[in-house]
């Protein structure tokens, strides 16, 4: 009987992970393993995988999966941003406050410091929330 093994390049976690912490090349390495099934969730390019954030604990040895990470914070919640909006033929911006932690492209709440009032915005820096208008 003949019996065929695929081998992949496959990213795996070099150390314990700790949830939040974003990862670097010295966090995980690419190791030759055996694909059990032809589809896999298992990442194969370190460019993948470094800069992005650990959603939780992640043990030694592990294959690293999409699901495993997230795009990095950059906006925790309480922190102080400034409120953009801006069409072709003016900028508004305003004073915020962040009430929730936020990644680059995501939207998040923010109260308005001088109204008082909740708009949702969408991260474009660590100090930065874009709002339409």
């Amino acid at each position: 009987m003949l019996g065929v093994r695929v081998f992949q390049n496959l990213v795996v976690a070099r150390r314990r992970i700790r949830q939040g912490e974003i990862l670097t090349k010295d966090h995980v390495r690419l190791q030759r393993c055996e694909l059990k099934s032809l589809t896999t969730e298992a990442l194969s390019d370190l460019r993948e995988v470094v800069g992005r954030e650990a959603r939780h604990d992640i043990q030694p040895f592990a294959l690293i999966t999409r699901r495993m990470l997230r795009a990095p914070r950059v906006v925790r919640r309480g922190a102080l941003v400034r409120l953009v909006a801006e069409s072709p033929l003016m900028r508004i911006t305003a004073r915020g406050v962040a009430q929730q932690d936020g990644a680059v492209g995501q939207w998040i709440p923010v109260v308005n410091v001088d109204s008082r009032k909740v708009v949702y915005g969408r991260v474009r820096d660590a100090e930065t929330v874009e709002v339409s208008f």
